[in-house]
Parts: C-alpha cells; structure tokens; sequence
C-alpha cells in the first residue's frame, strides 16, 4: 500500500482504541466502541476502531488504525486522540495527539487549544513548522478543529434532523482543509449523506497537483433514538476507500 494511499484515510477514516483518561463526569458520562472494516479497491487492508467518552459538557476520543492481512507486506498506522468541549455550534477540541507511520515516513504532533486556536505544542511536526517561512500560522486558524475530532463529528451517533448538515474546517498543524456535507438521499429509514474533504493550504505542490477535493458519502441507519453510521466511502484519483461498520 503506497503512503499516497494511506493519507486518504487520515483525515476521514483512520481508527483501534488507545487508553481513554478523560475528565469527564463519570456519573454522566456516556461511553462508545465501534469497529470497522477499511478497504481500497474492495481489497481489505486494515481493521479500525473508534473508542470515545461524551459527559459533562465534554468528550474525549481516540483512534488508531493498522494495516493487516496483505496489507501488512507495507505496514502503515496512525494513533489519533483528542479531547474537547460540546457545544451548541459542534465539537470545540481542547487537546489533540497524533502519531504515523505509513511505512516510509513517521510523524507526530500535539495540538492544544485556547479561545478556539491551536498551537503546536510538541511532536516533529513542530521543528518542521517553525523552520518552514511559509509555514502556515496556527493563530491564523481560530475556529479549525483536528482531523479526529472532524472524523468522530461525521461518525458519532447522531440526531436524525439536519444528519446531513455538517461543515468544519481542519487543521492538523501544518494543513488546512475543508470538510462538508449537506446532501441528502432517505431509503426507508436509512439516509445516505454526500460531501466533500478539500484540501486548501499547506499541502504540497504535488499533493494539490494531484487531488484536491475527495468527495465522500456516508451511510446511516437508526439505531434508537439516533442514527448511527454504518459505512462511509472517500473516492479519490486511486479508487475508493472504504470503512465499513462491523
């Protein structure tokens, strides 16, 4: 699996639960663990999991993903964990950690947040930014939000009014994108939402030459009182990634 291939799912569907220690309220606290299946070309290569804490009037969540099988003949896996604050307009991350390995490259970053900007606050990614003069500025991203907490916003349970109405824009401390989706297809009780990830600043010559914005859909099915995801698709110039619900 090329590293080219392995960025596809970093921002959308990279994750296997790491250790939550989270200060939420434990008394209100709700907990969650899902699996998935992740596929490119319909060929598996890799296992996720996705474990989170909402409570208190805030949550927590951590990911990981790893590739098996066939897969493993190029290893690649992230480590993604964040923690934040719920609010009335969406998730406000407080805390972000990052760490890759697609094989051919490693690299890590923290993030923490303050009045809703971010700052680089340890990991490589760090001395590349500062050493870079067209480096992006983090106190230029106020209102950006981590590719984990972008991800963890498209597959937590969610209300069925307005389950298609979501917009963020990320940062991951040296790239800005756009994450959006809005259209919607209903097929009895399930309901299919379409979008688009965006590159917009801070990626390559090569990266933006390449691909710039992924159209993705995900799937969702009532599950309660809510609808959960079942499925989410990111095509791209190499096929389609799949995540699929276990």
């Amino acid at each position: 699996m090329r590293p080219a291939d392995m960025r596809l799912f970093h921002p959308l569907t990279l994750a296997v639960p790491l250790a939550l220690s989270l200060a939420l309220s434990t008394a209100q606290a709700q907990d969650s663990r899902s699996a998935y299946d992740v596929r490119l070309l319909g060929v598996p290569v890799g296992q996720m999991q996705l474990a989170a804490r909402e409570g208190g009037g805030g949550y927590g969540v951590s990911a990981a993903f790893a590739t098996t099988g066939l897969a493993n003949i190029a290893r690649a896996s992230f480590r993604l964990a964040a923690t934040g604050r719920m609010t009335d307009r969406g998730l406000a991350p407080a805390t972000y950690d990052e760490q890759i390995d697609t094989g051919s490259r490693r690299s890590t970053v923290q993030l923490s947040y303050a009045d809703g900007a971010p700052r680089i606050t340890g990991g490589t990614v760090a001395a590349k930014v500062a050493n870079d003069p067209e480096a992006l500025d983090p106190a230029a991203q106020k209102g950006s939000v981590d590719p984990l907490t972008a991800l963890y916003g498209v597959l937590r349970d969610r209300p069925a009014e307005g389950i298609c109405r979501y917009s963020v824009i990320i940062f991951d401390g040296a790239r800005r994108a756009s994450l959006a989706m809005s259209a919607r297809q209903a097929d009895g009780g399930r309901v299919t939402c379409s979008g688009a990830y965006t590159r917009l600043a801070g990626f390559s010559a090569s990266e933006m030459a390449r691909q710039t914005v992924y159209p993705f859909s995900v799937t969702y099915i009532p599950a309660g009182k809510v609808m959960q995801a079942q499925a989410l698709t990111v095509r791209s110039g190499y096929g389609a990634a799949e995540l699929t619900r276990r």
